[in-house]
């Protein structure tokens, strides 16, 4: 509705709606890349006998799709939450201890990698440790880069030994 009303476009929202999704949809699906230096981080984590989880804000189907199109389908297996499929927030500490259920972890045992401030945050009061890496789009990278463990600007930058 804001979008149709914003910018006057003569269409409905369902038609809206539609549109929208097949373009988000493609995107996920023959666009999206890996941002570079995640798979040392996972390498590492794979060859030290370390399952790594995913927690998404992303909704399921858009997930898979991305993880096909990096190459990563078959990596996490079913230790993926996915906060959008269960009406959740990074803000709240529920998905983040969903993803320590499934990995057979506790929080003080987990690193969370994030690069939106308010879900670091959220993952540092409840005793998560923090790898936090800038992210263009988050207006608050002092706040992120002080509530963080480790703070790099880019993920290849990250200390492996810190896994």
């Amino acid at each position: 509705r804001w979008m149709l009303e914003t910018y006057n476009i003569a269409a409905d929202e369902d038609q809206m709606y539609a549109q929208v999704w097949d373009e988000i949809t493609h995107f996920y699906s023959e666009e999206v890349s890996l941002k570079p230096g995640i798979m040392p981080i996972l390498d590492k984590l794979q060859r030290s006998g370390i399952r790594a989880g995913l927690l998404t804000a992303t909704e399921n189907g858009l997930l898979k799709h991305a993880l096909r199109r990096v190459g990563l389908a078959d990596y996490f297996g079913n230790d993926i939450v996915s906060c959008a499929e269960l009406n959740l927030s990074k803000a709240t500490a529920e998905p983040f201890m969903l993803i320590t259920e499934k990995l057979n972890s506790t929080p003080e045992e987990t690193i969370v990698f994030e690069d939106a401030f308010y879900a670091a945050n959220t993952a540092k009061i409840h005793n998560f440790k923090v790898a936090a890496v800038y992210d263009l789009y988050e207006p608050h990278q002092d706040k992120l880069q002080n509530c963080a463990n480790w703070y790099c600007r880019q993920w290849q930058d990250f200390p492996l030994e810190i896994i």
